[in-house]
């Protein structure tokens, strides 16, 4: 029971901490369209993303599917920098954005399984023990962290002047900023 508990808290505390910032910008720019009304859309969204996440963090951790480091890194401020792109200037791509979600949750799980490899190394792997519970803490820190982000957003749009399309530049901008930045500073080319 200990390593299931471990590797829950770890999959949650590395959801909600700001270790894991390019994920809580992704999550971010993810629900800046969004409002509290949308909450079923953004909740099939995050199941999406975990059980994409889920399927790579499998593959990556049984050694099916090698990318190195730097790749995943990059691709990582891409699928922010997309996001963001996409909320700012491709309405009519909103429709597809579950399928959008599942990809970057598999690109995004590719880079978890680094911090996974770090935990295996001190510990019996188990995934019933291990994966399951890094999967099932990851899903609840997302679920926290996008329901304090829809929060925020309805509590930025009771300000008179702020239109929903206010509060999405108002995240969106500066989010691609920052991913803007990594894609350069993580050059892989």
């Amino acid at each position: 029971m200990g390593q299931i508990w471990l590797f829950l808290q770890e999959g949650f505390f590395h959801i909600v901490s700001l270790d894991s910032l390019d994920h809580l910008l992704f999550l971010l720019a993810l629900v800046a369209i969004y409002t509290v009304k949308d909450w079923k859309k953004l909740l099939i969204m995050a199941t999406a993303f975990t059980i994409a996440h889920a399927m790579s963090l499998a593959i990556s951790i049984f050694n099916l599917l090698t990318i190195a480091n730097e790749t995943i890194e990059w691709l990582i401020a891409l699928t922010i920098f997309y996001t963001c792109i996409a909320n700012l200037f491709l309405q009519h791509f909103q429709s597809a954005k579950i399928y959008m979600v599942f990809v970057f949750g598999f690109i995004h799980g590719i880079g978890f399984s680094q911090v996974l490899r770090t935990l295996f190394t001190r510990l019996n792997y188990d995934p019933w023990q291990t994966l399951l519970p890094f999967n099932i803490g990851v899903e609840l820190g997302q679920l926290l962290m996008l329901s304090l982000f829809v929060l925020l957003i309805a509590f930025i749009g009771k300000i008179k002047w702020m239109t929903p399309k206010k509060v999405n530049q108002l995240i969106s901008i500066p989010v691609a900023s920052i991913a803007f930045y990594w894609l350069i500073q993580r050059n892989i080319f």
